[in-house]
C-alpha cells in the first residue's frame, strides 16, 4: 500500500490448507492450527496474515499451488526432480506407510500460467488453488517406473518404524553438522493426504493442468533420461 502496488499477489502453498482426502481442499477449507511440519506451519501464519490484510483493505490475491514439480534449478525446494534422481539411482528401495497418502502434483509451466490469469483477472479477496493431478505416492512411483522401465519400489516402510529412523538422522545430522535428510516432521507431514481441488481456477482463470504422466515425461526429458528420450521419438 504504502509503494503504492495496484495489486499483491501472493504465492502460498496447499499445505496451507491443511490436510485432505479426495476431493481435495479448496480456497475455502477452513483453517487448522495443527503443526505438521515448520515449513507447512509458517505457511498456515502467513495465509493467517494475508487475510488479516485482506479485511484490512490490502488488495492481495492469494494463490495456493500444489507440488510444483518440472525444469528447473535443483534447489531444495525441488522435491520432485530429487525424488526421481534418488530413484533412477536406486536410493528409493521402499515407500513411506503404504504408499496410499494423496498429493496434488502441478507442472511448473501451468502453475506459472495460472499465476498470469489471476494477475489479469485481478480481482481482490480472490483466493485460488492451482493443483494438478491427485495421485497417490504408490501411483506415483508407479507412472515414473514405466516411463522409465525400472521397478516400482516394493518394500515398505510402517511410519512409527520411518519416524524413529529420522530422529536417528536428525540427531546424526546435528551432530555432523549437516542438513538431516529425512526429520520425524517431514515423515509425519509425508504420511497425511494434502489432495487438492482446483475447480475454481479451472472455472474463473480457465486454469488447465496436464496429467501427471505427461509432466513426468517432460520433466525426464528435461533431466535427459535415455528411455524417456528414446519413447518420445
Amino acid at each position: 500500500r504504502k509503494a503504492g502496488a495496484e495489486v499483491l499477489l501472493y504465492t502460498s502453498t496447499f499445505f496451507a490448507l491443511g490436510p485432505a482426502l479426495l476431493p481435495g481442499a479448496g480456497e475455502s477449507s477452513g483453517l487448522s492450527s495443527r503443526k505438521w511440519h515448520p515449513y507447512q506451519h509458517s505457511k498456515f501464519l502467513a495465509r493467517m496474515e494475508a487475510r488479516k490484510a485482506l479485511a484490512s483493505g490490502d488488495p492481495i490475491i492469494i494463490l495456493y499451488p500444489g507440488v510444483i514439480y518440472g525444469p528447473g534449478k535443483r534447489t531444495q525446494g525441488n522435491l520432485v526432480v530429487q525424488i526421481i534422481a534418488d530413484f533412477l539411482a536406486g536410493r528409493v528401495p521402499a515407500l513411506l506407510g503404504d504408499g496410499s497418502p494423496i498429493w496434488s502434483y502441478a507442472y511448473v509451466q501451468d502453475v506459472a500460467r495460472g499465476h498470469l490469469s489471476a494477475l489479469r483477472k485481478f480481482e481482490s479477496g480472490c483466493e485460488f488453488v492451482l493443483g494438478g493431478d491427485n495421485v497417490s505416492l504408490r501411483g506415483f512411483f508407479a507412472t515414473l517406473a514405466r516411463l522409465v522401465g525400472k521397478r516400482p519400489p516394493r518394500l515398505k516402510i510402517p511410519i512409527p518404524v520411518a519416524t524413529v529412523l529420522a530422529g536417528l538422522e536428525l540427531a546424526l545430522a546435528r551432530g555432523l553438522g549437516r542438513q538431516p535428510k529425512m526429520t520425524p516432521a517431514t515423515v509425519r507431514m509425508m504420511g497425511q493426504s494434502w489432495a487438492c481441488d482446483s475447480e475454481r481456477a479451472r472455472r474463473e482463470l480457465s486454469y488447465d493442468f496436464r496429467s501427471l504422466e505427461e509432466g513426468l515425461r517432460e520433466t525426464l526429458a528435461w533431466m535427459r533420461v535415455p528411455r524417456v528420450l528414446k519413447d518420445s521419438t
